[in-house]
């Protein structure tokens, strides 16, 4: 009961605002009134007013327009609950109880009856005034009496033209014609069906419905009403020999007219099943406590509530005696939240979490410009629904003191905050719970999908603060299909604020993931998130125009990412690098690209680990990683913010896959070319223009783009570097048969993430340990390896003299490779001979002539072309000679 009980202390702590209307400002502009109503009275919705002299004579007939047509109106216990029989109204009632010659128009003998049980109860309350009631109530009521039961309302009214042209007792219901439409027909759904007020008008006295002597008047009565009634204990205050109540007020929910708070209409025994002798053995409540109650908790709900469907979320505080709107109708917490990260918007951003926590703790505790809450206080959560027609359920109940209130909102803003850019710097957008609900259903989901997720937010922020699965899970699908949101013209259920809000819960979930990007973290599914968006960004940045509507690959793959982020990165990437090769080309986009690079260079640093592992699928924090990425890139940099440690990271030189091998000689390729083109490296490299074909046929198109390397090294400072790299590179990959049959498979992703590793080894001047033994495999009778190897012997044959003499040039074997590949036999007998005086000169011509010799011996006659197994067997050969050389 501990609801009830805070429901009526703020009943009494807000008595001086009873029956005083206070305009609200809807969300939508909208003006509304909103009043705390007076204790055995209910707001209805009045169409007809009829002005009396103080003698009881009839004066004026006005139909009221919509928003005049509140009014309060005394009720009885059964009238204030009413839904069938006849139980009048004390002063106002509908035409069928007012009007005594009401029956002559419908027809139906019967009507009388509720004429005159309006009466008699007028009569009763008349003469109770004449001897306890103020003046000004007695003659209010006897002139409404008098003309009442003197006067044919009805008859008045037609004659006063309310009802249009119609005579009397002849009137429809429904006005068919649209010209002419009477007022009454336009401002009330049934005319015949209205409330009439009676407006008596005495001197110096405000109308009854807007008068406190008239409201104590009415309780002073019904309370003498009920001396002879039933007494007991009440449970809400727990005393004794008080008057009690077992009916109800309706209307607590604007969505459910009919419906109560409080009701048992079954008194069977299967009710009860035995506990009870009758419903009063269950709980018995106090009149005067259960109207302050439910007239308290309907005031705060037409005040600030917050409803969806038939749902009502509800939140308030104390300050003083007056209430605090922590609740306004567009989400549940926004209002304090909406001031404070505006505040918080233009300021220094916090490192940490926690100084997030205490900058938002701080903010609140400055107090009334907030949340105006009373320190000493409580704050008060309600969520009610009306499940089936005439019943109202509550569905969760808090109380918190202030201190807690605050500590909970505090750690949930600060768990789920992700910083964005914005005009100004970062600022933290906050979604309302209604809006991350719709994120997670989608805008045309059923009421009830929204309603209940809106409830488990809202529980969860006062509770253990971690998301559900079955929310994230449904927004987590959402964010990973951009293609379901369709609407070019939708401006706040986009895809960017659905991937935005889900980030922000996912966040309760990895509380690891800061508000910000942190580029030190190594979580697989992170890293992914954030290559996802440089994708994203690189081609966004590309069009010329911004196109409302247009999807990258980046979002039109994702699905298929969160599935499997390395096999489909290597599509997006594949698909990305035209865009960036165009951009090259630009030069006030050419800071752009060598942006993206270094981005995604960094990025693949960080990523460890086999095919197996990389490519299972994503968790949600691949999408914070998305947010964090995007967020930082167009975040202005400030000069001296954190860089990312590169010396923590080193290329694993150990790794055999075949992929990533494969990335790292591109990789090389790529910089030996962008090194040689200097100034002129606005265009595509090799490397880049065959990307596409070497992720299909590797071993195929190394040998194109070796081939068309070498004019490149010719003047090259780096060229013995560069082919170092490349040997000892080629020298991890397996020379067995079973791997030479599989070196032309298509690539998996690793590869672009060897490239990027190799890139940032090269820049940082990474130096390489063989760890590896010597992989050149002299048993291999292939006769593409067995090429590959005589073309190696003559280079280093040749290098070594060139070399002791200091001249700068390409060798034969380089010279001729293009035609070595196409016909090795004749070109071979060319180089041959080529090579023959540096046999002679050079300290180690013999030994190498001895090499070649016996590989000649396995060669069998044929100029077939060679496939790219030559260039293995060139580098692993090369790579055999000088780890001899050096190591002797």
């Amino acid at each position: 009961m501990s609801w009830i009980t805070d429901l009526v202390d703020l009943y009494d702590r807000n008595e001086h605002l009873v029956g005083i209307p206070k305009e609200i400002v809807s969300d939508n502009g909208k003006e509304r009134m909103v009043c705390l109503l007076p204790i055995g009275h209910m707001q209805v919705n009045v169409p007809i007013q009829i002005d009396l002299n103080a003698d009881g004579t009839f004066n004026n007939a006005t139909v009221l327009r919509h928003e005049e047509q509140k009014t309060i109106v005394p009720t009885t216990v059964d009238s204030g609950s009413r839904s069938s029989g006849i139980t009048p109204m004390p002063l106002d009632d509908k035409l069928k109880y007012v009007a005594r010659d009401f029956h002559f128009y419908s027809k139906k003998s019967k009507d009388i009856d509720f004429y005159q049980n309006y009466v008699n109860q007028l009569k009763e309350y008349k003469d109770y005034l004449a001897g306890h009631g103020p003046t000004s109530a007695y003659q209010t009521v006897s002139a409404i009496y008098k003309y009442v039961t003197e006067h044919d309302l009805l008859k008045d009214l037609v004659d006063y033209g309310i009802f249009g042209n119609q005579t009397a007792y002849s009137l429809v219901e429904k006005w068919a014609e649209k010209d002419d439409k009477p007022l009454l027909y336009k401002e009330s759904p049934k005319p015949l069906d209205s409330f009439v007020r009676f407006n008596v008008w005495l001197k110096n006295e405000k109308p009854h419905w807007e008068n406190p002597t008239m409201y104590k008047a009415w309780n002073s009565y019904y309370e003498s009403k009920f001396i002879e009634s039933e007494k007991g204990v009440d449970y809400i205050s727990g005393k004794t020999n008080i008057v009690l109540t077992n009916k109800h007020i309706k209307g607590i929910l604007p969505s459910a007219n009919q419906a109560k708070l409080i009701s048992a209409n079954d008194t069977s025994n299967y009710t009860f099943k035995g506990r009870f002798h009758d419903a009063t053995e269950a709980v018995t409540l106090g009149y005067e406590n259960a109207q302050k109650a439910q007239l308290a908790l309907k005031w705060l709900i037409d005040r600030q509530g917050f409803g969806i469907d038939t749902r009502e979320y509800l939140a308030w505080g104390t300050k003083g005696e007056d209430i605090s709107v922590i609740e306004p109708k567009k989400g549940i917490f926004a209002r304090p939240l909406e001031s404070l990260f505006q505040q918080l918007d233009n300021e220094e951003l916090p490192d940490t979490n926690e100084q997030l926590a205490a900058k938002i703790k701080n903010a609140f505790l400055k107090g009334e410009n907030i949340c105006h809450l009373n320190a000493n206080g409580n704050v008060y959560i309600m969520e009610l629904d009306s499940p089936v027609p005439g019943r109202i359920d509550i569905v969760y109940y808090q109380s918190l003191d202030v201190q807690s209130y605050i500590d909970k909102l505090t750690d949930w803003y600060s768990k789920t905050a992700i910083y964005v850019s914005g005009k100004n710097g970062y600022m933290n957008p906050n979604f309302s719970l209604r809006s991350l609900a719709v994120f997670r259903n989608g805008k045309h989901a059923k009421n009830d999908l929204i309603k209940n997720t809106v409830s488990s937010l809202s529980q969860t922020i006062l509770g253990t603060q971690k998301v559900s699965w079955s929310i994230l899970n449904g927004l987590y699908n959402r964010a990973i299909r951009p293609m379901s949101f369709n609407d070019p013209h939708e401006k706040f259920i986009t895809w960017s604020n659905t991937m935005l809000g889900t980030a922000k819960l996912f966040r309760t979930i990895y509380p690891e993931f800061g508000p910000v990007l942190d580029k030190q973290i190594k979580d697989r599914n992170y890293l992914f998130g954030r290559l996802l968006a440089i994708a994203d960004i690189a081609e966004n940045e590309s069009k010329k125009e911004k196109q409302k509507g247009y999807l990258t690959n980046a979002q039109r793959y994702m699905t298929t990412f969160a599935q499997q982020p390395l096999t489909v990165w290597k599509t997006i990437y594949l698909k990305l690098m035209p865009y960036l090769i165009k951009m090259g080309k630009d030069e006030n986009k050419n800071s752009i690209v060598n942006r993206i690079q270094r981005e995604i260079g960094e990025i693949s640093i960080l990523l460890q680990g086999d095919v197996q592992k990389l490519n299972q699928p994503l968790n949600g924090s691949f999408l914070i990683g998305y947010v964090h990425q995007k967020a930082d890139w167009y975040h202005k940099r400030d000069p001296e913010e954190k860089q990312i440690n590169f010396n923590m990271f080193s290329m694993d030189n150990t790794d055999t896959e075949r992929s990533y091998l494969f990335g790292r000689a591109l990789a090389l390729a790529d910089l030996a070319e962008s090194e040689a083109m200097g100034s002129d490296n606005d265009r595509a490299t090799n490397a880049q223009k065959y990307l596409s074909s070497f992720a299909q046929r590797p071993l195929t198109t190394w040998s194109i783009i070796f081939s068309n390397l070498q004019p490149y090294l010719t003047h090259n400072q780096y060229a013995f570097r560069f082919k170092r790299s490349l040997d000892r590179i080629f020298n991890l990959m397996s020379s067995d048969e079973e791997s030479m049959k599989h070196r032309n498979d298509p690539l998996n992703g690793r590869f672009i993430i060897g490239y990027y590793q190799q890139r940032n080894a090269w820049f940082r001047k990474e130096k390489i340990e063989d760890t590896k033994a010597i992989s050149l495999n002299q048993q291999i009778n292939s006769r593409d390896y067995l090429y590959g190897r005589l073309l190696a012997f003559a280079d280093v044959l040749e290098n070594n003299v060139l070399n002791s003499h200091d001249i700068k040039r390409q060798t034969n074997a380089m010279n001729y490779l293009k035609a070595f590949k196409q016909q090795p036999l004749t070109t071979w007998k060319i180089i041959r001979q080529r090579i023959a005086p540096y046999i002679k000169n050079s300290r180690y011509g013999s030994t190498i002539a001895c090499y070649i010799n016996e590989i000649e011996k396995g060669l069998s006659d044929g100029n077939v072309p060679l496939n790219g197994e030559f260039l293995v067997g060139y580098s692993q050969q090369r790579y055999a000679w000088y780890y001899k050389k050096e190591n002797n």
